[in-house]
């Protein structure tokens, strides 16, 4: 038994010399593989101008991306690392240059719009040349082709700027953009939404508050000649406003001008406007499209600075509470019917202990209001405070932007042309 363990020991040493000589050979193959596919991804990214990634730390990237797939939540939207070698700067002395590549809207950039006041160190120019020299480089998403066009894109990207998607309005308005074709392109967001990397609401709390300090928000007042008014452009008959609005004026008498009503002001007159809105009560601020945070000027100007009470439909009333002034609007959401809301409007009308509630807020101001300078000065304070060794790219800027199943803004019928006269409505 002794000898024919022998043989089985020899055997059994023999198989696990051919497994070590096996495991080898595989960690020699998978090397090659290695170093083939860096130089295959090497010489890809030059020729497509896709985002650098720094081979010589290949295997260390798809590490760090494992790990924070373990641990981020949101890693399912974007990834984020650390480089241990910097390719940018930390030099605080050094101006920030941000290069807008797309127009805007169609229309050339305002540069004096751009200046941020409290940081003169920061550079912005349209001319693409300079892109070079890019700390950021913009692009609106309305001026960029509907799907990932390289070359539309700057011929060559620097490993140390960020690539920003610029966006103001909801994901309905760009809801023709291929966002998939872009997963992997862009390291920043640059949206009206909390969440961005660089955030840029059309109102915030401090913003309200700073100009009731500077006199700029209209005085509240009972004596309206009128009590409720809306100027609205957009006419399309399926939007959740018009259902609810043509419900609503069966109870109430609504003033409607603009476009979808009586015109008293032209578009660009918006002292007319402001003027007109002061004569009642209510406003309502009714938004096109029911998205997370979509809380526009509707709210923020044409309400709240003329010294009305808003009437809203737009997101969740609770993106209202996080985001407004306190108890300072009125939440369609709260009533069971647009008629339910009439008689609360009616009996606010005649109570003026009740309506003069809803100004409360203008002189008891929150104890802790988070600073939201304009969107432009956040960026340029971003791109200094910013360590050079971090590393963001957006892998799913489609979800991230829409909603993981599609769920940040309520669903509609939106036909092709939403301007055709077939699906207008018009308020007489």
């Amino acid at each position: 038994m002794q000898g024919l363990g022998g043989v089985h020991g020899k055997t059994k040493q023999k198989s696990d010399l051919l497994n070590i000589l096996q495991i080898k050979k595989l960690c020699k193959n998978r090397m090659r593989l290695i170093k083939t596919l860096s130089v295959f991804v090497f010489t890809f990214t030059l020729l497509s101008g896709l985002p650098f990634i720094d081979v010589t730390n290949f295997r260390a990237y798809f590490q760090i991306r494992r790990t924070a797939g373990l641990h981020n939540n949101l890693a399912k939207f974007y990834q984020v690392w650390n480089d241990s070698i910097t390719s940018g700067t930390n030099d605080h002395r050094k101006a920030r240059k941000v290069v807008l590549w797309t127009q805007f809207f169609g229309k050339p950039y305002e540069i004096k719009r751009l200046t941020c006041p409290s940081l003169k160190s920061c550079i912005f120019t349209t001319d693409r040349k300079q892109v070079k020299d890019a700390d950021a480089v913009v692009f609106h998403f309305w001026d960029t082709p509907k799907v990932y066009n390289r070359s539309f894109m700057p011929r060559i990207r620097l490993p140390h700027q960020y690539w920003i998607w610029y966006a103001k309005e909801s994901p309905e308005n760009n809801r023709y953009v291929d966002l998939i074709s872009y997963s992997g392109i862009y390291n920043w967001t640059m949206t009206y939404r909390n969440d961005s990397d660089v955030p840029g609401p059309p109102g915030s709390l401090y913003k309200s508050y700073n100009l009731l300090k500077k006199g700029r928000i209209k005085e509240n007042s009972t004596e309206k000649k009128g009590t409720v008014v809306w100027f609205v452009s957009k006419c399309y008959k399926f939007f959740h406003r018009h259902i609810y609005a043509k419900e609503l004026s069966k109870h109430i008498k609504i003033d409607v001008f603009g476009g979808c009503g009586r015109r008293v002001c032209s578009r660009t007159n918006g002292t007319c406007m402001s003027a007109t809105i002061q004569q009642y009560k209510f406003y309502l601020a009714f938004e096109s499209y029911r998205c997370k945070e979509y809380i526009t000027e509707k709210f923020w100007h044409n309400a709240l600075v003329n010294g009305v009470v808003p009437i809203v439909i737009g997101p969740p009333k609770s993106d209202y509470e996080k985001f407004t002034p306190p108890n300072s609007f009125i939440h369609v959401d709260d009533f069971e019917s647009p008629e339910s809301l009439a008689r609360y409007i009616k009996m606010l009308d005649k109570n003026d202990d009740l309506y003069n509630r809803f100004f409360i807020w203008r002189t008891n101001p929150p104890k802790a209001i988070p600073k939201i300078p304009g969107q432009w000065c956040v960026l340029c304070e971003k791109l200094f405070n910013t360590s050079p060794t971090e590393n963001k790219v957006y892998t799913d800027l489609e979800r991230w932007w829409k909603g993981e199943n599609y769920e940040f803004c309520q669903p509609l019928v939106l036909k092709e042309n939403i301007f055709d006269g077939l699906n207008l409505v018009h308020y007489d």
